[in-house]
């Protein structure tokens, strides 16, 4: 799933719950992290751009963390 499809489906889901949460997690998807060094994570723009909007916190799951 690209950037542009995974905006498109957090927009609609947006629109059909009503709202967002404050945070959303992700597990590193390409589409999401498009660098990571340790905790520090460089977020796709375009999230950044929809998350800024909603004003919701991205956040991404630790890696190589067992649940």
């Amino acid at each position: 799933m690209g950037a542009h499809s995974l905006v498109r489906s957090l927009v609609r889901a947006a629109g059909y719950f009503g709202g967002t949460s404050r945070q959303w997690l992700f597990d590193n998807p390409k589409a999401v992290v498009l660098e990571r060094y340790g905790d520090a994570v460089r977020f796709h723009p375009l999230l950044l751009e929809v998350a800024g909007h909603y004003r919701v916190q991205p956040r991404v799951c630790a890696c190589c963390r067992a649940a």
